[in-house]
């Protein structure tokens, strides 16, 4: 197949409520394992449901499943939207290319290393920010998170 083990070259423009270019919530993952590099987790979050999370490297992003349909997507390279990379944005500029703000804001989370981040929730557009120092360091987006 002449895909086969190669990226995309075109960037993954958002589509609020809906996915990351041709990767769309509530797809079965298969759809994506010839044109994408998804590697499966080893880590099940959930087993009741049976959650997965599939990792492209070379463009950082995961899949988080369940039951294989995609529910959620993580990125933390490249985020484009109205041909903006969202990534490494300040938080009101986003705001101003979104056109809203957040509906939520929580935090702040501080992890192992004493990384601390902050998540805006742009719950009607299912697009969750996360933040460090005022920049966007990587999105989770979704369906919708109402």
């Amino acid at each position: 197949m002449e895909n086969e083990g190669k990226v995309p070259d075109k960037k993954l423009e958002w589509i609020p409520n809906r996915g990351l270019g041709d990767i769309l919530i509530g797809s079965h993952i298969d759809k994506y394992q010839d044109s994408y590099q998804f590697i499966q987790s080893d880590k099940d979050y959930d087993n009741e449901y049976n959650r997965k999370t599939y990792f492209e490297p070379e463009l950082g992003i995961s899949l988080n499943t369940e039951d294989f349909i995609i529910v959620s997507i993580d990125v933390e390279n490249k985020f484009y939207y109205k041909s903006n990379n969202i990534i490494g944005m300040k938080v009101k500029e986003v705001t101003k290319i979104l056109g809203s703000e957040p509906e939520e804001k929580s935090g702040p989370y501080v992890f192992d290393n004493n990384y601390v981040v902050t998540s805006y929730d742009y719950l009607k557009l299912g697009l969750l920010l996360w933040v460090n120092d005022k920049k966007v360091v990587s999105i989770t987006c979704s369906d919708s998170y109402v």
